[in-house]
This record gives C-alpha cells, structure tokens and sequence, in this order.
C-alpha cells in the first residue's frame, strides 16, 4: 500500500490482520517450541513495583502519562498536517530530501558527536566532513531498543535531553521525507519510533538529570531513590509511542 492511500479503514485492515497473524504465529511458537508461553513481540525489562506508596505513586503516573498522551496526539495531528503539505508534487519531494538533508547535517554536527555508527558497524568517516554527519544521521538505536529500562545508558543519544530532542527532530524530518516520496513507505513503525522518541524528551525533561524538574514530593514518590528513573523513562517511553502510533492511524493521510 502507499502512504498517501492509508485511510483508517485500511488502518484497521492491516492492524486486524497483523494482530491475528501475529497471535496465530505465537501460538503455534509456544506448541511446537516447547516453551509454554506466548513471547511478545517487543520485549521490555520493566517490572511492576510493589511499596507502601503504591497509590500515590500510580496516580502520579496517570498524570504524567496523560500529559505524555495529549502532547504525543497533538504532535501527530501536526506530523499528519505537515504530511499533507509536503506530499502533493514531486518537485516539492525533492526539496523535502535536500532540506531535511541539510537540516539532519547541521543537527548532527550540532550535536557534537562524532560519525561512527551506521548500522550497527562501526565505521570511520572523518575524512569526509560534512558527508560522515550526513550519512549517520539519525541512525541512533532501533525501535526495539528504546523501551528498555537502561537504554539511555547503553544509548549515548538517549542519556540526556539535548541528544534525545535531536534525534526526535532527525527522525521526525526523514521520516516526513520518506513518506512524501512516490514509493512504498510503511508508516506504523516509523510513528511508534517518533512517538517513543518524543516520550523519552518529555521523561528526560521531567525526570532524566540531576536536578529533575518535578517537584521534589513528587519525585520522592516516583523515585525516592533515584533507582526507578529508567523504569518511568521506558514507561513514558511506551505512552509516548502508542499515543502518537494512534493519532497518526486515525488521521486522514493525503490521498
């Protein structure tokens, strides 16, 4: 399917079908491999917590994952907005890739980081100058790395909010481009990955740092030891993804 023909009922479609597809696969997977139990499909490493503060501290949640959900859904329907402003020519296409190149290229450089992930290799690119921040843009880690509990420490791009905003930007911008051009783009996983970019902004805004911007009861609730930051990180992170997955799915795509 194209982009520009996604409408949500093509939406629930290809959800109805993947989410059977992907249940008939796991159940076959759990008979004839002998493990006993269905295997997600996108692993986590968050364990639910059990104190005495238990309620105040899922309240606080609530709070703050609703405040991640409005902010991911009012993001979308922007995401979706510049979408149909960047999808009618193919001239317009072609300036979509060269300023978002240029763009990627000054926020890669912005950064401050040197060029030597593409991929998952490690590659040297220095010689190049402007063309190693240009090729490495936004490789970042993959979707299915950015819920986990530590991965702002095994992640350099996710340990602070500067990298992380950066990167959501890059993402954001090739992410546009992509779906602009006259080829097949798929558009659920690249959401899910600019949604759980966007969770972990507002997580490393609000709770990432030394000095977090909570109020100091707030953050005695939620961490009072500083060890659960990761947990509500990849938490904020999920809300993040599903919230903008799902305004993105039910906005009209440009046909």
């Amino acid at each position: 399917m194209m982009p520009r023909l996604y409408d949500t009922s093509s939406y629930s479609a290809c959800f109805f079908a993947s989410t059977f597809g992907t249940f008939v696969f796991m159940c076959l997977n759990m008979l004839f491999s002998g493990d006993g139990q269905l295997k997600p499909l996108f692993n986590s490493d968050i364990t639910p917590g059990f104190d005495a503060g238990i309620e105040a501290e899922t309240i606080l949640f609530l709070v703050l994952s609703s405040v991640t959900g409005a902010l991911s859904g009012a993001l979308a329907s922007a995401f979706v907005i510049c979408h149909r402003k960047a999808a009618p020519s193919a001239p317009r296409d072609l300036a979509i890739f060269l300023g978002a190149g240029g763009v990627g290229a000054f926020l890669r450089v912005g950064v401050g980081r040197p060029a030597k992930n593409i991929g998952g290799l490690e590659v040297e690119l220095k010689g190049l100058g402007w063309c190693s921040a240009l090729l490495t843009l936004g490789t970042g880690p993959f979707l299915s790395e950015i819920f986990g509990v530590e991965a702002h420490l095994r992640h350099s791009e996710l340990a602070s909010f500067a990298p992380v905003l950066f990167l959501l930007l890059t993402k954001t911008s090739y992410t546009i481009m992509a779906l602009s051009m006259p080829i097949p783009a798929g558009v659920v996983a690249p959401s899910l990955m600019i949604g759980g970019l966007l969770g972990r902004v507002i997580a490393s805004l609000l709770l990432g740092g030394s000095r977090p911007n909570l109020p100091p009861f707030c953050w005695r609730i939620l961490a009072p030891n500083g060890s659960n930051e990761g947990e509500y990180i990849a938490r904020l992170a999920i809300v993040g993804a599903t919230c903008f997955c799902g305004a993105v799915c039910r906005a009209a795509l440009p046909e």
